[in-house]
């Protein structure tokens, strides 16, 4: 499946053929980035694709002549999206609610093509960058960032921010009968929050 960049993505398989023009029993080997395969004799060869990249060589001889052919090629696989981290720091409350503004870091890095872009946005508008992005305003908030590799490999990330500063309010009278002295004879205290 091809990617960007000259890469691949998903599944690659290394496919040789061979033939003689004298139908001589062929036998063919190589290597993938400096490790040998063996191939069963024959004039075909299937061999999977490790994930990276380098150089491919191989060869076919003839059993009968001796003769023999070489090349080489190069490949590029990289079927692994682009790993993404980010970390929350602020005074937290209960139940994941945090008690006043959020500071948010975020990053994104892949080891096989490399890093092309990190895109991040914050309740659908788009940042200029994933770092120290301070997150404000009461309520639920979605970070969401998209990391994109160097083969085309995608990987998302959606984080939930939830702010609430203000403390809740709380009212309260008293109804009854009002003796002397201010003091009640009967009393009930109504509440509300």
């Amino acid at each position: 499946q091809a990617g960007d960049n000259g890469w691949c993505k998903g599944t690659g398989i290394l496919t040789l053929t061979a033939s003689d023009p004298q139908n001589n029993t062929l036998t063919i080997s190589g290597d993938i980035g400096g490790i040998a395969f063996p191939c069963a004799t024959g004039n075909t060869c299937f061999q999977p694709l490790p994930q990276g990249s380098g150089t491919i060589n191989y060869s076919v001889t003839a059993a009968q002549s001796g003769m023999s052919a070489n090349g080489s090629t190069t490949w590029k696989l990289d079927a692994t999206p682009p790993s993404i981290n980010g970390t929350l720091g602020g005074v937290l409350g209960s139940n994941g609610w945090y008690l006043g503004p959020v500071t948010y870091n975020g990053s994104a890095s892949d080891s096989l093509s490399g890093l092309a872009s990190l895109n991040c946005t914050l309740d659908g508008s788009p940042l200029g960058s994933c770092n120290s992005i301070t997150v404000t305003g009461e309520g639920l908030h979605t970070l969401i960032l998209t990391a994109r590799d160097q083969a085309g490999n995608t990987q998302t990330l959606n984080q939930t921010v939830s702010i609430d500063i203000q403390n809740p309010t709380l009212t309260s009278g008293i109804n009854g009968t009002l003796g002397s002295n201010n003091w009640y004879n009967t009393a009930t205290l109504n509440a509300s929050a």
